[in-house]
């Protein structure tokens, strides 16, 4: 190998260097300017803590003596039910109330007029 070869292998091999160093150069100064936008996944994967709570969450309701929604819907909706039939059962007591206050105010006036005779 000569050195005219060997010249001519170093000057293609800073001549491919060169190129390079230029292409990232103006890869950089054109998206110097630019803002990078992070974009966040569609579906974003589950923290440790997510997991944790998904696979244990039924122990720790039962742990706590806890309650999950749908029970306390129905709940809510048999509570509901049996209050409005108290609540016409007081107001079917407070009207026989009413009526068998007036018969012992009459009863007592008899009495006290039997008592009196």
């Amino acid at each position: 190998m000569s050195i005219a070869e060997i010249g001519g292998a170093a000057f293609f091999f800073v001549m491919i260097l060169a190129l390079i160093v230029i292409v990232v150069y103006f890869m950089f100064r054109m998206t110097r300017g630019r803002r990078v936008r992070v974009s966040m996944p569609i579906f974003p994967t589950a923290s440790h803590v997510q997991l944790y709570f998904e696979e244990h969450f039924p122990d720790i309701i039962n742990e706590w003596n806890l309650t999950t929604r749908p029970k306390l819907d129905t709940w809510f909706s048999n509570m509901s039910a049996r209050l409005d039939k108290v609540e016409k059962d007081i107001s079917t007591v407070k009207s026989s109330r009413q009526i068998l206050d007036s018969r012992l105010d009459r009863l007592a006036a008899r009495l006290t007029k039997v008592e009196s005779a």
